[in-house]
């Protein structure tokens, strides 16, 4: 049972990360923004906004790695 416990703690920390990360990123952008998305293996965040471009973004660090226009 502590094991079950420690998991879903790893794993609520986890995903209070990446909203934060999501929150930043989304802030980063001047425009709206429209919609993001989380890579399957969770590794990059994908915004897009008014701005008619992609933005991704390392979901760990939150630090911008392109912009796909």
């Amino acid at each position: 049972a502590k094991a079950k416990v420690a998991d879903a703690e790893a794993r609520q920390k986890k995903y209070e990360a990446d909203v934060l990360v999501a929150k930043d990123a989304a802030q980063a952008i001047e425009m709206p923004v429209r919609t993001l998305q989380f890579s399957p293996d969770g590794a990059q965040l994908i915004v897009a906004g008014d701005d008619k471009a992609l933005h991704t973004y390392d979901s760990d660090t939150g630090k911008a790695q392109s912009v796909f226009e």
